[in-house]
């Protein structure tokens, strides 16, 4: 399921649901170039080409680490979206190093990737760095789902499936644990792999302190707030933990 992508496993209407927020506040003008780095399935990407009344003049782009995820999109791109009249781009990219111009992007999306992939304190600055280059002055940063502690702690299950299902079974809930049972049987049942997630220590970082490291990088604080997400009946909730940033470059 190309949703895996997003992290958000069995999750496709949460991943359109934090998309649709992140859309309300951010609206794209018909000339603008908007970058998503680490665009998952592409979604944002979608959605936001839904949005384009008039003749779109910009570009819609996505970044993903490797040629395999960026084929993968690609093809569901084309596959899914081809009465799309607005073209979108999915490229070989990582956080400190994007290959477009100095001050190409209007917008950039940077939506639950930091705290993921075991990035570090120094990965994050290089980051930073990187959107100051290709960001536009005036231009717009989203950071979203970043925690203010490591969301890691607890989960002591190791490299055992059983553990885990179990833990999402009473963390999750049984709609989770059957839909993680559902995607163990394969390997059960052949020689595809099934891989748990390693515990990496996550990276982490309270809003004042974010805020003062983008202050570094001529990044001015429009707006910062708690995460909204939808639990699988649709009722919304603010994360206990992660927040999400709106920022202006000087």
């Amino acid at each position: 399921d190309v949703n895996e992508l997003t992290g958000r496993t069995g999750r496709s209407d949460l991943t359109k649901y934090v998309i649709s927020e992140i859309i309300k506040k951010i609206p794209i003008k018909l000339n603008f170039n908007v970058l998503d780095v680490g665009c998952g399935d592409g979604q944002f990407l979608i959605e936001s080409s839904k949005t384009i009344n008039g003749k779109f003049t910009g570009k819609l782009i996505g970044i993903l680490p490797t040629n395999e995820e960026v084929e993968r999109v690609k093809s569901h791109i084309e596959k899914n979206y081809q009465n799309n009249n607005i073209p979108i781009r999915i490229d070989i990219g990582k956080l400190g190093k994007i290959n477009l111009p100095l001050s190409y992007c209007d917008i950039i999306i940077c939506n639950s990737v930091f705290h993921v992939a075991n990035q570090t304190h120094e990965d994050v600055e290089l980051a930073l760095k990187e959107f100051k280059r290709i960001l536009k002055i005036g231009g717009i940063l989203f950071v979203g789902e970043l925690p203010d502690k490591d969301e890691n702690i607890g989960k002591d299950y190791g490299d055992s499936i059983l553990s885990w299902l179990f833990w999402v079974l009473k963390n999750q809930g049984l709609k989770s644990f059957f839909s993680r049972l559902k995607q163990t049987i394969p390997a059960l049942l052949s020689k595809e792999p099934f891989i748990i997630s390693p515990k990496q220590k996550m990276f982490h970082m309270k809003p004042d302190n974010f805020i003062s490291i983008a202050e570094k990088y001529d990044f001015e604080l429009v707006k910062n707030y708690k995460h909204k997400e939808i639990n699988e009946n649709r009722i919304e909730y603010l994360s206990k933990t992660r927040w999400d940033y709106i920022f202006k470059k000087k």
